[in-house]
């Protein structure tokens, strides 16, 4: 058991020709005026933020870039920092300066509540709509995203709402379903929000010029609208492909790439899911790869996707031996780590070649920490293992929250959040 504490490519240089470096220069800028490259303008990607700031951690791929952090825990495990009750709901946590945010909901009622890190103690909450109740969960299901001074979160009914990170006061809000004729997916809406710089994106729904939008994060003020399709349970994310951005959507039926700055769709790879429960979130193969995983039998695939966005990706592999049902797969080192329903595996991220597999903690998740990979079990079994493809190599182990354990973990300032339908659990990874 537990200890409980005392206290609650930059690019490679371009060749000057004979023409010298005015004449590429031209060529260049008459080129994007054709329009034969689609140049659309994308600003250099920011710093990786500190913390856990949104769902998955800063870059949305569930990795920490803290270091410090312990190699081995106790035969205790990680000693408890403090535990407070929590009520229902799937949504994980963000994590910046000080304070953690997620969401829950109690008898009645759906929260956002924003606590201190240092003892678990609640600085405000705010009350963000009556409590979705489903046959599969009760509670809000999508994760909190911090900017700076605001903080952004979407109900289980679709409310968009930003506010105040430290006060929790409404700064603005949007009724997704009633103001855009959003549509929420048949277990609610799960997908949180993305901020890319000036905006705020989420995912609406629907089969009008409209399923994905984007706001001006301090005003609430709509600056584009795209995309005909239902929604999935995925959040978008932002990912750089050969210096150029590009912000993915998983929709019920297609993995859709748009210009973030206008909403203008680049491509489309169809992948359509029974009951559209593609909830994985896409990840990153650097340099210009995407791999996408769901379960239902359908499997996973990787894409090889073109910067200049005016081709159809190409499928490098695909099987359905990799499926991914609610919980995100992860990147080390060329590997691919994550959950083929209940069985954890280890995929070659190449050739899609399984290395090896192991079972015991049914549909969990996993994240990267410091070189390792933090393994957490859907009844919260608690395991620190090494990504090597050699084999499964578990460091050390501890048990958790127990009871039913869906959203996946956050880490910041050396510390490890968990939580379940009961309870929010700050763990000391630093020692």
């Amino acid at each position: 058991m537990l200890n409980v504490a005392n206290k609650p490519r930059a690019r490679e240089p371009h060749s000057v020709d004979r023409w010298g470096s005015r004449g590429v220069v031209l060529a260049f800028v008459v080129v994007c005026a054709l329009g034969v490259l689609g140049c659309d303008s994308s600003p250099s990607p920011a710093p990786v933020p500190a913390g856990w700031p949104q769902f998955r951690g800063p870059l949305r791929d569930g990795v920490s870039h803290e270091g410090g952090l312990a190699d081995q825990w106790p035969e205790s495990g990680p000693r408890v920092v403090w535990q407070v009750p929590l009520g229902e709901g799937y949504s994980s946590v963000a994590v910046a300066e000080g304070f953690v945010y997620t969401m829950y909901g109690d008898s009645s009622d759906e929260w956002i509540v924003g606590l201190r890190a240092s003892d678990g103690s609640e600085a405000w909450r705010f009350r963000s709509d009556a409590k979705m109740i489903t046959q599969n969960g009760n509670g809000p299901r999508a994760t909190p995203t911090v900017d700076g001074d605001l903080l952004f979160a979407v109900g289980a009914r679709s409310r968009l709402y930003a506010l105040d990170r430290v006060s929790g006061e409404l700064i603005w809000s949007h009724d997704l379903e009633r103001e855009f004729g959003g549509e929420r997916p048949f277990w609610g809406t799960a997908s949180s929000p993305l901020v890319i710089r000036d905006q705020v994106v989420v995912v609406v729904g629907g089969t009008e010029e409209g399923a994905f939008r984007s706001f001006e994060k301090r005003t609430g003020k709509p600056i584009w609208a795209t995309g005909d399709v239902q929604p999935g349970y995925a959040s978008p994310s932002l990912v750089t492909i050969d210096g150029r951005e590009q912000l993915l959507f998983f929709a019920a039926d297609s993995l859709i790439a748009v210009v973030p700055e206008t909403g203008r769709e680049l491509w489309r790879f169809a992948w359509e899911t029974p009951r559209g429960v593609n909830a994985a979130q896409p990840l990153l193969i650097p340099p210009n790869r995407i791999f996408i995983s769901s379960a239902y039998d359908m499997g996973a695939v990787v894409l090889e996707v073109s910067a200049r966005g005016w081709r159809a990706p190409r499928v490098v592999w695909k099987n359905r031996g990799f499926k991914n049902l609610y919980s995100s797969t992860v990147l080390v080192d060329g590997n691919l780590f994550g959950f083929d329903n209940k069985i954890f595996k280890c995929i070659d991220a190449a050739t899609g070649e399984e290395r090896w597999k192991t079972r015991g903690f049914g549909h969990g998740s996993v994240v990267v920490a410091d070189g390792d990979l933090i393994v957490l079990g859907d009844r919260g079994q608690l395991a620190l293992v090494e990504p090597t493809p050699e084999r499964f190599l578990e460091k050390s182990r501890a048990e958790g929250l127990g009871e039913k354990t869906w959203s996946p973990p956050a880490i910041a300032g050396g510390r490890l959040y968990l939580r379940n339908q009961a309870a929010l659990i700050s763990l000391d990874l630093g020692f």
